[in-house]
């Protein structure tokens, strides 16, 4: 028997939630409550969202802050690439995403 499926907002609230604990000893501006852009992706099984891209991070961190959050309609979570720039990728990726949630 599955979990029960999740809402989009409390997919958001557990990606914020790890964004926030992956990011918050990077950002160099003032303390931000909310690391999230507005926008996000949604497929069959799973959504992705996407840090902002008005925070700033140092260079070290240059891996975590191209990073984006994949939730399953379950709650299962996953850090993954953001492939914002490359919206084919991007898509690909997504729904190779979502078929993986859906076991």
């Amino acid at each position: 028997m599955k979990p029960e499926l999740i809402s989009l907002k409390e997919a958001r609230e557990i990606a914020e939630e790890l964004a926030q604990s992956d990011l918050a000893g990077f950002v160099s501006q003032a303390p931000v409550s909310n690391f999230l852009d507005e926008r996000y992706l949604e497929a069959e099984n799973c959504w992705m969202f996407f840090i902002r891209k008005d925070l700033s991070f140092p260079e070290e961190a240059t891996l975590a802050a191209s990073a984006a959050f994949a939730v399953s309609k379950h709650g299962v979570l996953r850090t993954v690439p953001d492939f914002s720039s490359e919206p084919e990728r991007l898509h690909s990726y997504l729904t190779m995403l979502s078929d993986h949630f859906s076991t």
